[in-house]
């Protein structure tokens, strides 16, 4: 088999894992209670929120580990061909890592939230397979498709896979009372004539 033919099969096997995440989410989120009010969250409820920030996640933290391993790789002084192969391990495994905590941190917190509770060491299982794969997939998208679009097929499959990890066995806690799940109390004067 050839790189170009195993490249195509890895793009196609990443895009079915994706489908049967998204289409499997609803049966993995759920988890069964005794007698579920109709009105009770579930932890599936939250689940595209949780993508959709743990996309920014991924675009800060790719970003913030890009330009960490740009620094740490000595870019700004690369001028032997050896010295540029340096930097873009160095930036590429940066983006990795970036993307990987960005999405994860990003979903966890989301979910925080509204109060679920899910697997964290899931989460950035698949924020990692998301980030490896949507950047292959993103390689193999034809030249016609735009700069933007390569750059969202990894953050947004590292939170979708991310998030598909988080809610395998998630369960909503109870919210334990605190100061600061506390309102305030709004004091009023009245003066009387």
């Amino acid at each position: 088999m050839s790189l170009r033919n195993s490249r195509k099969a890895i793009a196609a096997l990443l895009v079915v894992g994706l489908f049967v995440a998204v289409i499997g989410q609803p049966l993995w989120a759920q988890t069964p209670a005794p007698s579920p009010a109709p009105n009770e969250a579930q932890p599936g409820d939250f689940f595209w929120q949780e993508v959709l920030i743990g996309t920014g996640g991924a675009y800060l933290g790719g970003l913030g580990g890009a330009v960490g391993g740009a620094l740490l790789g000595g870019c700004l002084s690369a001028g032997s061909f050896e010295q540029l192969a340096q930097c873009v391990l160095y930036v590429l495994g940066g983006y990795v890592v970036g993307s990987t905590v960005g999405a994860t941190a990003g979903v966890a917190m989301t979910a925080g939230f509204h109060n679920v509770e899910g697997n964290l060491f899931l989460a950035p299982l698949g924020s990692l397979a998301g980030t490896i794969g949507g950047g292959l997939v993103s390689g193999q998208l034809p030249d016609s498709v735009p700069a933007l679009i390569r750059l969202t097929v990894p953050a947004f499959s590292a939170s979708l896979l991310a998030a598909a990890g988080f809610n395998v066995g998630a369960h909503i806690r109870t919210p334990k009372v605190s100061l600061m799940s506390l309102s305030p109390v709004a004091v009023t004067w009245e003066l009387s004539p």
